[in-house]
């Protein structure tokens, strides 16, 4: 607010600057294949398609011929990973896009990859964690596998005892000898 008459500010020039709510974005992407060598050293993250930085490549372990017991982690559940901080960002609805250049043909050719989130929620005060893995190429950039519901373990004797329908009529086998 201003004065009228002279047009002077009525507020203090520290209430006038308000906090301006930010959230902290972190993306972490997981190479699980064979060949963490021929990985690009990084990507680029673009935040509403605009550029905001790289995602470096932070570490990489090739998997070791013998599988190691009881060791979990880097080079044996995934042999390289991308991980990357953003801090000061706008909260709202946003769209997070990792663009990678691969080297195909052993370093003849590129091709460019982009794996999108479409609809990432930045709320203020709070860490969103965004995490991707892929085994190759050619799956960068494609939706995740929804890994299937494990089936329910069998019942015991429900290999002897079967319930079959189909024909209006309910049948049930028994086996005479289990």
């Amino acid at each position: 607010m201003f004065c009228p008459s002279c047009q002077a500010s009525l507020h203090s020039p520290r209430s006038q600057r308000a906090a301006r709510a930010t959230a902290v974005l972190i993306v972490e992407i997981r190479y699980d294949g064979d060949q963490p060598d021929r990985l690009p050293p990084y990507g680029k993250l673009s935040i509403n398609r605009s550029y905001r930085g790289n995602l470096p490549l932070v570490d990489k372990e090739a998997r070791p011929a013998v599988g190691p017991s009881g060791r979990r982690g880097l080079g044996v559940d995934y042999t390289a990973v991308y991980r990357g901080e953003w801090r000061n960002l706008d909260i709202g609805l946003v769209e997070v896009t990792v663009e990678m250049k691969f080297r195909r043909a052993y370093g003849w050719a590129r091709s460019l990859k982009r794996l999108t989130f479409p609809h990432v929620a930045l709320k203020s005060g709070e860490k969103t964690f965004l995490q991707y893995s892929f085994s190759n190429a050619r799956e960068f950039g494609l939706p995740q596998k929804k890994k299937d519901p494990a089936a329910p373990p069998p019942a015991p004797g429900g290999d002897a005892v079967r319930l079959q329908t189909g024909s209006g009529t309910v049948g049930l086998e028994v086996p005479v000898f289990p």
